[in-house]
């Protein structure tokens, strides 16, 4: 009998240390959940049957600034923000009835009077017997990232430099302008704006200080033109006005002053006193154009006949540049074929020494006899080449040209002392050209020394560090440099000295 009490005794102590170490663990875990559920950082209420609140976290009084004491017996309705109809409410609580849960995007009002906008999920707490015993309202914080897809959504329809509307901004902008003009009769005039010579600020003072260059210039064509225009940067140093609401051109000419008079005032930036100006193109709806895309094309073209006309000024698009542009256009659509065809071609232009009157140099002068449009003299096709950047390939067919001629005449015992041909500066942006040159010569067994460089005054005015680093390049490796025309165009002899 003893021994039966025995055992019975030892088998209630081990069943009773066994239930305190089971206390324990349970008693840990519920420590363990209590602290997981104090230091979410999702807000959480939790509510009876009723929807009283029973218990906070502490995410809740950081979120909406109400205490643990402020929330006990009050219902969640203590959020509202007043945002959302009846019809709302209604349909949550509805789908909360049918799934036993809900969750959305919700603004709820905060005890200092702000709004915070929450992703929101309710879940139904069921007893064994299915009743409803508990609801817990989770509030996650997305203000960070609502804030971040603003952001997004600004850089999409923004320029980040200047922060004003971008081209997409533009191109929508115009395009609801003219559907309203058409249908109120009014007019819609927009001017394209481009930077004279901001390449040189970018190249000579680096592209910070033209960066800072175009903010400024951003903020004085905000202040020429009305709250009801609409002002873009589309690229670069180009931005767009469209004028909506208008009747005249007339007012399209006031605005126009006004920004080159505004942009005529120097502007100081970092130490440095810059002077700009602009060209500006008007094209007008429905004068000019019925389309958004072709309005766009005739105040680009005007706005390049203002630059040809001097810069510093502004031009109305006329039938004259329409015929001019579909002109430009059949010119690049045949000079693309020309090579091909084998329509372009080189002249040579003898050099004298004026006392013996013997040639001592011959200069190569690019031709091209079209068989669709003629002889087209280069003075029209050039421009198109390098617009359209075709006077890459046409440029090294002439150097090419070149050099197959004066190998000519030195396997017929005939010797010059060079060859000159004219490069374009828009050639001198291929970073591999002086390769190319020297690459071409080597396929003639030439010598650099035997070709002159002639460059434009264009490239002299616009020189800049890398310009002068090339033509160094090229004069080291034994090219001959001259500037073609000299005299004829604006270059100063104070520009000569970076060349020596």
């Amino acid at each position: 009998m003893s021994l039966l009490f025995s055992i019975i005794i030892t088998l209630l102590s081990i069943i009773l240390i066994v239930l305190h170490i089971l206390s324990l663990k349970y008693q840990k875990s519920l420590q363990l959940s209590a602290n997981v559920f104090k230091n979410m950082d999702e807000a959480i209420l939790i509510t009876d049957e009723n929807q009283t609140i029973i218990d906070i976290n502490d995410a809740v009084t950081k979120m909406f600034g109400y205490t643990k004491e402020e929330c006990i017996g009050e219902t969640p309705r203590m959020l509202k923000s007043g945002q959302y109809s009846e019809n709302f409410y209604h349909q949550m609580w509805e789908e909360i009835s049918q799934t036993g849960f809900w969750q959305g995007k919700i603004n709820d009002l905060a005890k200092d009077g702000s709004i915070v906008e929450s992703w929101l999920s309710i879940n139904v707490v069921k007893n064994s017997y299915g009743k409803t015993v508990n609801y817990i309202a989770i509030h996650r914080d997305i203000s960070e990232i609502l804030q971040s897809q603003k952001h997004v959504d600004f850089l999409a329809y923004h320029d980040s430099l200047t922060e004003l509307p971008n081209r997409v901004s533009f191109e929508e902008n115009l395009i609801t302008s003219i559907n309203y003009a058409q249908k109120n009769k009014k007019r819609v005039i927009i001017l394209f704006i481009d930077l004279d010579r901001f390449k040189i600020v970018n190249d000579s003072l680096g592209h910070d200080i033209g960066d800072k260059l175009l903010v400024e210039v951003a903020k004085r064509l905000q202040n020429s033109i009305r709250a009801v225009d609409h002002l873009s940067r589309i690229g670069g140093d180009e931005f767009v006005i469209t004028l909506s609401n208008v009747n005249q051109s007339f007012d399209a000419s006031i605005i126009a002053k006004k920004i080159l008079a505004k942009l005529d005032e120097p502007f100081e930036l970092e130490g440095n006193l810059l002077n700009t100006s602009a060209s500006i193109g008007i094209a007008q709806y429905p004068i000019d154009a019925l389309d958004a895309v072709s309005l766009v094309k005739y105040a680009d073209s005007a706005m390049y006949d203002a630059k040809e006309s001097g810069k510093n000024c502004f031009r109305f698009f006329t039938e004259k540049m329409s015929d001019n542009i579909n002109k430009k256009l059949k010119i690049e659509q045949e000079l693309r074929k020309a090579l091909k065809k084998n329509e372009l071609y080189l002249n040579f232009q003898p050099q004298y020494i004026l006392k013996t009157k013997k040639v001592m140099a011959v200069e190569s002068l690019l031709r091209w006899k079209s068989e669709t449009l003629g002889v087209i003299g280069p003075d029209v096709f050039i421009p198109v080449a390098e617009d359209s950047g075709l006077i890459q390939e046409i440029g090294y067919f002439v150097f090419r040209e070149s050099c197959a001629f004066i190998k000519e005449l030195r396997d017929k015992d005939i010797f010059l002392e060079h060859i000159a041909i004219n490069v374009s500066s828009q050639q001198f942006q291929q970073q591999d050209m002086v390769e190319v040159f020297l690459k071409i010569i080597a396929e003639y067994e030439l010598t650099p020394n035997l070709i002159e460089i002639e460059i434009t005054e264009r490239y002299i005015m616009e020189s800049t560090e890398e310009n002068i680093n090339i033509l160094d390049t090229l004069k080291n490796k034994g090219f001959k440099i001259s500037i073609d025309d000299f005299g004829t165009g604006y270059s100063s002899m104070s520009y000569l000295k970076n060349y020596h």
